[in-house]
């Protein structure tokens, strides 16, 4: 039995040795390490500290490739693009349901494939794969978040600009009557706003990187910035120039350079007065709006995850210590040996086991049916063999 493990894990056993040809005993198999590999990177859609092929397991468990039950196993295929995949889903649909003695007219259920890129964010609720998860929801959420603060900003950069629009408008009207065309204006107003916004932006990738070290020590994450991360902030600084400076430029259009130049007090009709007014108190209306249902939103957030922390879960979780017991033929007689040991060591109160952790994954489950009901209202119960001491521990 062939064994490849990582630098982490070979320095874990061997030190500083070479471990190559040495010898692993697990469950009353020896495995022989025929290769060290670096480790693998966090973003990687699995981790592993031993890597041995299905042949090596198969001596350890007779029936993982031998029973249609057994659902321990992840595969992954390689589908050429003229393939439709809907196709290859009802082959393996019916081979299962062949296989576990399921005739055609009882199938009910349906096997789907899985895009390996599709699993980190889009695959929550798959069941029994080791993969490190996220929720594309959450992505989204952060987003609509994002772009409600940048909608925030740009409309109170709209109205700096209408503000003292009488300043602004002389500004334009005395470089219109010394021969300045409207597109000069506009290139002009463009650049003032592109050079904001490139410094906003320039500062906002720096404190990124400055504050992400801490910020993934917080959360736990393993975040980084990538170069495609880099391009989607220039996109969106290009289209949040556009939105900045449409509104303001059309309404210094409005404004005659005549009637500034002779210092009139009325520069604007009034239906374009008031046109200007409810636009100024719209964007005004929406800072208000977004930041109230944000700042609400932080509330709300924040008395959940006070729930979730304060909350009793039904146990107690200090002074807990799980252990696992490897799965094998002797797995049994181990665990009576070892309760057995720790039974005689006084700081430890009680033991007991179970087939599952609490909180963790639940790998057996058992469909159930209501009394005198068809085989259509079925449920699959999850199911955890215990023993009498665990309740207690």
């Amino acid at each position: 039995l062939n064994l490849i493990i990582t630098e982490q894990t070979a320095e874990k056993y061997f030190g500083k040795t070479l471990p190559i040809g040495k010898t692993i005993r697990m469950d009353n198999h020896d495995f022989s390490i025929t290769a060290v590999v670096k480790e693998l990177p966090v973003q990687s859609h699995f981790s592993m500290n031993f890597l041995a092929s299905i042949s090596s397991y198969q001596k350890l468990n007779r029936d993982l490739l031998s029973k249609w039950y057994m659902s321990s196993t992840n595969y992954y295929m390689v589908i050429p693009p003229s393939v439709e995949t809907n196709k290859i889903e009802s082959q393996i649909t019916h081979f299962f349901a062949r296989g576990n003695g399921i005739t055609d007219d009882k199938v009910a259920f349906r096997m789907f494939l899985e895009p390996l890129k599709d699993i980190h964010l889009r695959s929550v609720g798959t069941q029994w794969d080791n993969a490190i998860k996220g929720d594309i929801k959450v992505v989204y959420g952060f987003i609509v978040i994002a772009l409600l603060i940048i909608g925030i900003a740009v409309a109170n950069y709209i109205n700096m600009l209408t503000a003292n629009f009488q300043k602004k408008s002389r500004e334009n009207s005395i470089r219109k009557i010394n021969g300045a065309s409207g597109l000069s204006i506009l290139k002009l107003q463009l650049g003032e706003t592109f050079v904001y916004q490139f410094l906003s932006l320039l500062i906002s990738f720096i404190l990124v990187f400055l504050l992400l070290p801490y910020l993934n020590q917080l959360t736990g994450k393993n975040l980084g910035v990538s170069f495609e991360a880099f391009v989607a902030g220039v996109i969106m600084m290009f289209v949040i120039l556009i939105l900045s400076v449409v509104y303001p430029v059309l309404f210094m259009q409005m404004i005659k350079p005549g009637k500034l130049i002779n210092n009139q007090p009325v520069i604007l009709e009034t239906r374009k007065q008031k046109q200007h007014l409810r636009v100024r108190g719209a964007l005004v209306a929406f800072q208000m709006v977004i930041a109230i249902a944000l700042i609400a939103s932080t509330f709300l957030i924040n008395r959940q995850l006070q729930l979730v922390v304060k909350e009793k879960t039904g146990f107690e979780q200090e002074n807990k210590l799980v252990v696992i017991n490897p799965y094998g033929e002797n797995m049994q007689q181990r665990y009576e040996l070892f309760k057995e040991r720790l039974s005689t060591i006084p700081n430890i109160k009680l033991v007991g086991t179970s087939q599952n952790a609490p909180a963790g994954y639940i790998n057996n489950y058992t469909p159930v049916y209501l009394p005198g009901s068809k085989d259509e209202s079925k449920a699959d119960l999850g199911q955890i063999a215990v023993d009498h001491d665990f309740i207690p521990a």
